[in-house]
């Protein structure tokens, strides 16, 4: 575990942010003692002891585009780097899940409307157009998180950005 992801507009929890570290295959288990012998198979960085150990997740999948069969509004809420401006190909978690329908492969809009030079007040921003600023892909569905990558932004996105899944898109 990375950190606790925390929810920027509510303060809620949704979880942990999970570093895999590499691949291991479980060789032996012996309910006698207190380990599980194993043989490391990939190494993405150090696999000390006291490592967590976890099934087996997604490695080198290929996820293409599937119709959206929701329409819902939903947040960046965490990324993997500490950085405030997420851009193309950055990882990103949402706050949306398979409980809300999210699926591998689905498209989420990246929405913004305000001036772009200068903060507007809430009342004036909520009478700007919404303007489309790029485009995330759903990796892993999780039962309340997603992990995305953006595919094509042309302005950057900060945490609690704004995501609309259109159906039928």
């Amino acid at each position: 575990p990375i950190k606790k992801v925390i929810h920027p507009r509510t303060g809620r929890s949704l979880g942990w942010l999970i570093q895999h570290l590499g691949v291991a295959r479980v060789l032996n288990i012996d309910k006698t003692k207190t380990y599980v012998k194993s043989l490391i198979l990939q190494s993405h960085e150090e696999i000390v002891r006291g490592d967590l150990l976890t099934k087996r997740v997604w490695n080198n999948e290929l996820v293409v585009p599937v119709e959206n069969q929701v329409s819902l509004w939903s947040q960046v809420v965490d990324t993997f780097k500490l950085i405030n401006q997420i851009g193309e190909y950055d990882y990103i978690i949402i706050d949306k899940g398979y409980k809300q329908k999210i699926r591998r492969g689905n498209r989420l809009i990246i929405r913004w409307r305000g001036d772009g030079h200068k903060k507007l007040a809430t009342r004036t921003k909520k009478k700007m157009p919404w303007e489309n600023m790029g485009e995330v892909m759903v990796i892993e569905p999780f039962e309340n998180t997603a992990l995305c990558i953006v595919t094509r932004a042309i302005k950057e996105v900060e945490r609690g950005g704004l995501l609309e899944l259109v159906r039928g898109y």
